[in-house]
């Protein structure tokens, strides 16, 4: 009975195994359908994004202007060739005009590298892009929600939670719905 078991557990395992092999070039073209792609939104300043972007705790902002560009040049798998470009413009109040936002007229940019990984802390199975940036302390990661949808996560996985004014989320350029 012991041979029985071992038997099963090493099919079993085998089983598992050629299942991902045939599975992963299904995920690697499913990954694919996000380079070289631009994504904008409005967000909250909140603590998340503010950390990414090097804002200040004090510093005056209500909301966050994104404008991401993905890029891909078709590298190994390894992928080091994934670059990434942030455009982020802070929203501030506007002093006696409640509700009033107005731009900065400056603008944070953030260059680095991406790549892809799996797993939310909803969603083991999520395609997630982490960028990162010249400090290890400071990253970013954003669940694919869809073709057309990103979503920025926590340090522990989880998608932030917007505000009744703005969500966390990016949407492709040039998609309108």
């Amino acid at each position: 009975m012991r041979k029985t078991c071992v038997f099963c557990v090493v099919v079993v395992a085998t089983w598992i195994a050629l299942a991902q092999i045939a599975l992963s070039p299904i995920a690697r073209a499913e990954d694919r359908a996000v380079v070289s792609s631009g994504f904008s939104g409005s967000t909250p300043c909140g603590r998340v994004a503010r950390h990414f972007l090097g804002i200040p705790a004090d510093a005056n902002c209500v909301k966050i202007t994104w404008q991401l560009t993905l890029q891909d040049e078709g590298a190994a798998p390894e992928r080091n060739s994934r670059q990434y470009k942030l455009v982020a413009r802070c929203g501030h109040t506007v002093p006696e005009r409640p509700g009033a936002v107005e731009e900065a007229k400056e603008s944070i940019e953030i260059k680095g590298t991406w790549r892809i990984a799996r797993g939310t802390k909803s969603d083991p199975q999520a395609i997630v892009y982490e960028l990162a940036t010249d400090d290890p302390k400071r990253s970013a990661a954003f669940v694919k929600v869809g073709d057309d949808l990103l979503h920025l996560l926590d340090g522990e996985r989880r998608a932030v939670i917007g505000n009744s004014g703005w969500s966390y989320s990016l949407n492709r350029n040039g998609k309108e719905h």
